[in-house]
């Protein structure tokens, strides 16, 4: 006698993923689709570049006028691989990795957009101190929604962690340096998120070089002392 699911996947059209009966109370969600690479090593690719070029603006190691490359560089690097690996990773049924890299790709896009667009506009509307306190505003959110995954990477891996911790460090202190009415303590603020930065984006090279390393060798060239909640898991 054949089963109803036996019978659908039978009838299925060609190239359709089969079937797959709904879980029984207590048991896993499971999919028929075959495994795929991780999108989490393109995510963090793109968020090292982006990061990298803003930071070296934010130092003073490079002319603080090239600052605007940022911009293209968050919308075709940053915001797309981060974009292309949160999709993957909702794919792969990585909800953490799927958020943090879907996220980031809307700020980086969303923050391209305000410095080469709506800055100006709204500048002139509400005055640069309006606006900075805004801007400020905006990156201590972030800031906190970041403290958050970082809670949630602690059971990922040391490298994660890290990057997620040095993030906050970043949104915070640039936060603060549009918050601040002294333009020196602005400006010391904003080299200190810079460098901090630079690390944090090291930091994401290291995890992103050493998931692919790792993978394409078949042996941990790279540590990444997972956690040990997640190594029990493994």
């Amino acid at each position: 006698m054949t089963s109803s699911a036996e019978y659908a996947q039978r009838t299925a059209p060609p190239g359709a993923a089969p079937q797959v009966p709904p879980p029984r109370a207590g048991e896993p969600a499971t999919t028929a689709f075959a495994p795929t690479a991780s999108g989490v090593p393109l995510a963090l690719a793109g968020f090292g570049f982006s990061l990298t070029i803003l930071s070296l603006a934010n130092t003073g190691v490079v002319d603080q006028r090239t600052a605007t490359m940022f911009v293209p560089v968050a919308m075709g690097t940053g915001a797309l691989a981060m974009l292309v690996g949160g999709i993957w990773e909702f794919r792969g049924n990585n909800l953490f990795g799927a958020t943090f890299c879907s996220a980031y790709a809307c700020f980086l896009f969303t923050t391209a957009l305000i410095v080469q667009f709506y800055a100006p506009m709204i500048t002139d509307t509400a005055g640069a101190a309006n606006f900075g306190r805004m801007f400020g505003a905006y990156l201590i959110v972030w800031a906190l929604f970041t403290a958050m995954l970082a809670v949630g990477a602690r059971v990922v891996n040391a490298p994660a962690f890290t990057a997620f911790v040095l993030l906050v460090v970043v949104y915070v202190l640039l936060g603060l340096a549009n918050l601040v009415g002294s333009a020196a303590t602005a400006t010391a603020l904003t080299k200190a998120g810079g460098w901090v930065g630079l690390l944090d984006s090291f930091v994401a090279f290291y995890l992103c070089s050493a998931i692919v390393l790792n993978d394409v060798s078949g042996r941990g060239l790279l540590p990444i002392w997972p956690a040990r909640r997640a190594a029990r898991s493994a």
